[in-house]
């Protein structure tokens, strides 16, 4: 579909090889020259679309306060069941070999906070037991009360960092639907902004939701819309394009661009310049016609708008 194409383009591709695979931060995507030629054609483009939904879904800056390794295993999880579910695409993509797939529930009606809780209940409830049986094991041995704290404040520094590639995790069984998978490690691809290299998350969140407007609006003015990605970006950016930007954009976008002499440019004529302006007939539009859609498909709520 036009629609992630466009994105695409407004999106700026890096060349990164300390990146694993690929990672984004929400306007940029980074990728790992090696990993991408040694990947048949249609998994590139499923990582690839992986790495824009990311950014469609506002991943980078959604996670608040959150652990981070669990959000982006969260995140994965989500795009990957969408992207094994999703038809409309416009072009073909391949599942690869590798991933964090589930099978057995429908991660595509549930939120990606909703994905996390689930798993981040599971990530704890097993490190306090492995922590219980711990205690009962070395109790009256001596463990080092200093190094357990560090531990875990090295486990929580590593939750709450901002940087991309593969990191470990304390090993946990993970259950989703019908799929059990052990986490021992991560592969992080969102980078998340950095307060020590001047990120912003709201301008980040702002350009972000600015890329996608104007990417759904070209691609409606295309023609190729998909009602799937309307009603995804609606939620995501919290409101509806008016259908007069709309109208104003496919207006401006065919009316004609020709200079002429014959027509000048009258702003400039108080500098005693004449300057080729834009011709008259290509400045107005001599007829528009309105039709509606009345077919069944339409609903009275539709035609009342």
């Amino acid at each position: 579909a036009p629609f992630y194409g466009d994105l695409l383009l407004r999106t700026k591709l890096v060349e990164d090889n300390s990146v694993p695979t690929m990672a984004t931060n929400g306007t940029h995507i980074y990728y790992n020259k090696e990993f991408v030629e040694n990947m048949e054609f249609e998994e590139v483009l499923f990582v690839l679309t992986h790495e824009i939904f990311h950014i469609i879904l506002l991943h980078p800056v959604r996670v608040g306060s959150r652990d981070k390794r669990i959000w982006n295993i969260a995140g994965d999880y989500v795009i990957n069941y969408m992207l094994t579910q999703t038809a409309d695409l416009g072009y073909h993509i391949r599942r690869p070999k590798e991933g964090l797939f589930a099978t057995g529930i429908d991660l595509a009606k549930l939120s990606t906070e909703a994905v996390y809780d689930m798993i981040f209940e599971q990530y704890q409830q097993q490190k306090q037991q492995r922590a219980a049986d711990k205690g009962q094991c070395t109790a009256g041995q001596g463990t080092s009360e200093a190094s357990e704290n560090g531990g875990e404040e090295q486990e929580q520094e590593q939750g709450q960092g901002g940087g991309t590639g593969r990191i470990s995790i304390e090993p946990f069984e993970l259950t989703l639907g019908n799929s059990t998978t052990t986490i021992y490690d991560i592969e992080i691809d969102i980078k998340y902004p950095s307060q020590r290299e001047g990120d912003s998350t709201h301008d980040i969140e702002s350009q972000i939701k600015k890329n996608l407007a104007d990417a759904q609006v070209s691609s409606k003015m295309a023609g190729k819309g998909s009602a799937g990605i309307d009603k995804l970006l609606e939620e995501v950016l919290g409101r509806k394009i008016p259908w007069y930007t709309y109208i104003k954009r496919y207006l401006t976008g065919i009316m004609g661009d020709e200079l002429s002499f014959s027509s000048p440019d009258r702003s400039q004529l108080y500098r005693r310049k004449i300057l080729p302006g834009m011709e008259e007939d290509d400045t107005e539009l001599s007829e528009i016609v309105v039709a509606i859609d009345t077919s069944g498909s339409i609903s009275e709520k539709d035609l009342g708008l």
